[in-house]
């Protein structure tokens, strides 16, 4: 399924009318999360669900912050928006220098450090 520019732009104009996310508007933000998780590989499925959660934490947090009157792009506004909340709950859960492969994996007998 494809999430169109026009059509989220227009969702993301009745919300900020509304002063709440639209459903749709919910499901259209939801399907980009979802289409741009795909894009990475994670070892666990945990990891993409936490990293998925930040990224509606800043959605939550900043979707009021659209100019609509300034940019027509809502779709790049918002892409930009969930890359950056992914990247954060990485970062979160991976501090600089540490990788997956450095975690101790609690669904496995293997740990490692």
């Amino acid at each position: 399924m494809y999430v169109s520019n026009p059509y989220l732009y227009e969702e993301i104009c009745k919300s900020k009318e509304l002063d709440e996310l639209t459903p749709n508007a919910v499901k259209m933000l939801d399907l980009m999360i979802k289409n741009i998780i795909k894009k990475k590989r994670y070892n666990d499925p945990s990891i993409a669900d936490d990293i998925a959660q930040t990224a509606w934490v800043d959605i939550i947090m900043y979707w009021r912050n659209f100019d609509e009157h300034k940019y027509k792009n809502a779709f790049a506004y918002y892409s930009s928006m969930i890359m950056m909340g992914m990247a954060k709950g990485w970062n979160k859960l991976y501090p600089k220098g540490l990788k997956p492969s450095d975690t101790i994996s609690l669904d496995s007998n293997i740990h490692s450090i």
